[in-house]
């Protein structure tokens, strides 16, 4: 029987009674270390920067969904300061109008003021249909006399109109 370790089929074989089975030698086994596989500086300085970029684009979300939060909180608390004001605003708008309506006007006119409505006796109408008249009170004066006097009431207007004292 030729027999190779791989393969042997032999032992598969039908045996005779008196015969034994041969034993074959064991072959020496040990366990030999594995070869270091080189890892060089590059290598280690590349995966080095990309976990380092990795955690900082981490922490960068992280930071801006806190930042996300706080501002959130803000825009809450002003809309709930708007509302409180708004609802301040709608209170003493009524508050107002309630105050000065015309039965509320009319009510203290006569309580307080002890005024009353006025009767058709009470009115009377003016008629204005002679036209505006202009009418001086001072008479124009001639020569240097009227000069002086038409100076002087420029320089009152002018005072007048400049606000001067």
């Amino acid at each position: 029987m030729a027999s190779r370790l791989a393969y042997d089929l032999s032992i598969y074989e039908p045996r005779e009674a008196g015969v034994k089975a041969q034993q074959q030698p064991r072959p020496d086994l040990r366990v030999l270390p594995r070869p270091r596989r080189r890892v060089s500086i590059l290598s280690r300085l590349i995966t080095t920067v990309i976990i380092v970029m990795v955690l900082g684009s981490i922490a960068l979300v992280l930071y801006q969904n806190v930042q996300l939060n706080e501002l959130s909180g803000e825009i809450t608390m002003a809309n709930l300061r708007y509302q409180a004001y708004e609802s301040e605003y709608q209170r003493m708008s009524s508050l107002v109008e309630g105050k000065i309506s015309l039965r509320n006007v009319e009510a203290i006119a006569k309580e307080r003021l002890g005024l009353a409505k006025m009767d058709s006796y009470q009115v009377e109408y003016v008629d204005r249909c002679d036209g505006d008249k202009i009418v001086l009170t001072e008479e124009k004066g001639v020569g240097i006399k009227g000069l002086f006097s038409q100076l002087r009431l420029a320089w009152e207007t002018l005072k007048i109109r400049l606000d001067i004292q």
